[in-house]
């Protein structure tokens, strides 16, 4: 398959994590949460620690499985 990122998709068989970065707020967090909401499990990444253990914690609270990293 071509497609405009030059990138062939990837044959996932078994579990899935969906990870995320820049995911403190925004549309990283919006992303996430879409996933989450999909029952996938995400690991999100972020450089606010606060906020991104806020995100974390909404999705935690929604039923999702999530982790989370600070980092830049």
């Amino acid at each position: 398959m071509n497609n405009r990122s030059g990138l062939e998709p990837i044959a996932v068989q078994g579990s899935v994590l969906i990870a995320g970065v820049g995911a403190s707020n925004g549309l990283g967090a919006a992303i996430a949460r879409r996933f989450a909401a999909g029952g996938y499990p995400v690991a999100i990444a972020g450089r606010n620690a606060e906020k991104l253990a806020a995100t974390a914690a909404e999705l935690a609270a929604d039923g999702a499985r999530v982790t989370h990293v600070v980092g830049d």
